[in-house]
């Protein structure tokens, strides 16, 4: 079985804020289910983004963006 995590612990995982998740389920970048109020995630899936090295660039691009 999948393990499944919530919204907080996606974040942790990515060392991003909860609004980034979100935004990554807007965007179509991150996969997640509504489990009643809360958004759920499958683990490997999180873990998985962040082996993706389009992500790893764009994910760069935005901090270094942030910076100037």
């Amino acid at each position: 079985m999948e393990h499944l995590i919530d919204t907080r612990e996606a974040a942790r995982i990515l060392g991003i804020s909860e609004t980034a998740v979100h935004r990554l389920v807007n965007r179509g970048t991150l996969p997640a289910v509504w489990l009643g109020s809360r958004r759920i995630f499958v683990r490997g899936r999180v873990e998985q983004l962040l082996k993706d090295p389009e992500y790893q660039k764009r994910s760069r691009a935005d901090r270094e963006g942030e910076a100037s």
